[in-house]
């Protein structure tokens, strides 16, 4: 299994279990088990948008980017810090 797969892997056992938490939350109406839902998803989109960012790192320069993609994941780190 590489990088790739366990990341989606990840992603995937993070959102199920984010989505029965949700449902829990709602039927039983609390409040807390909602919130921790949401920041689940929060986490996920930060994994995800962090793992993009790393694969667009490795990019080579180009004439137009003369740094290539490396500063992507400084970027990443910024909103991921901001976002959550």
């Amino acid at each position: 299994m590489g990088k790739e797969d366990s990341v989606v892997a990840y992603v995937m056992v993070l959102s199920v279990l984010g989505v029965i938490e949700g449902i829990i939350g709602f039927i039983h109406g609390n409040v807390h088990v909602i919130r921790d839902f949401l920041t689940s998803f929060l986490m996920i989109g930060s994994l995800i948008l962090s793992y993009n960012s790393a694969k667009m790192a490795r990019k080579k320069r180009t004439s137009e980017q003369t740094y290539g993609s490396r500063r992507l994941n400084i970027i990443a780190a910024f909103v991921n810090t901001v976002y959550i």
